[in-house]
């Protein structure tokens, strides 16, 4: 009897103690601390094992003295012509603009940036994404398929206001458009290695795929981010 009895009560408690879990563990609350044992955890390996910034990426900024020397911005189109030239005669692999260019100018302009940009091949621009997640095109020079581009839009947290991971990837139009981030090491690994790392799959043993061989893990399997 007091064996049957144990049976009786072990189940339904081990059922609900399994349902307390799965409660816990998808409660928003949990899941900003889960993001910040993650991010402190990359805090703290970085210092352990002294992780420095890759001296062979380099960000050019638009300082004050850019400023004075250019003028306000945004720069005229042409402004950036011999920027690019300069880059890429001291050898640069990938110019990534964090600066988007969705507005016409002017004409001549658009057109000769335009034209550099895609003679290049190594350049990648951004996208904006609007409220209903659609991505804003750039301005009509630049609406070539064989341009490198990628959106800016982050996955925040809005109950803190933090950034924690970004989608590597959305799926518009029957398109797969990357993150930018994204879109920049693909284009690197794709002119490093002689491939097309674009046209790969998305995804690879439940980890985005970024080339044949290099997969990022998503920071929790039921989501798609990284």
């Amino acid at each position: 009897m007091s064996l049957l009895s144990k049976n009786n009560w072990f189940l339904p408690f081990l059922l609900s103690c399994i349902v307390f879990v799965i409660v816990l563990i998808s409660h928003s609350f949990f899941y900003t601390l889960n993001k910040n044992i993650q991010d402190t955890y990359y805090q703290i390996k970085e210092i352990l094992f002294e992780k420095q910034a890759n001296p062979n990426i380099i960000v050019v900024e638009i300082d004050e003295k850019t400023l004075q020397n250019i003028g306000s911005f945004p720069f005229k189109r042409d402004t950036y012509i011999p920027f690019i030239d300069n880059l890429n005669k001291a050898g640069a692999g990938i110019i990534a603009f964090d600066i988007i260019f969705s507005d016409t100018w002017d004409k001549d302009q658009d057109t000769l940036f335009a034209e550099k940009v895609l003679e290049s091949k190594n350049i990648v621009l951004g996208h904006a994404i609007d409220e209903r997640g659609k991505l804003l095109p750039l301005y009509w020079a630049l609406n070539s398929e064989e341009l490198t581009t990628g959106y800016f839009a982050p996955l925040i947290d809005r109950s803190t206001d933090t950034v924690y991971s970004f989608a590597p990837y959305r799926l518009s139009d029957g398109k797969t458009h990357y993150h930018f981030s994204i879109s920049v090491l693909k284009l690197f690994f794709s002119r490093l290695l002689l491939k097309d790392f674009f046209q790969i799959p998305l995804e690879k043993e439940k980890a985005f795929q970024l080339t044949d061989t290099l997969t990022i893990p998503y920071s929790r399997s039921t989501d798609n981010e990284v």
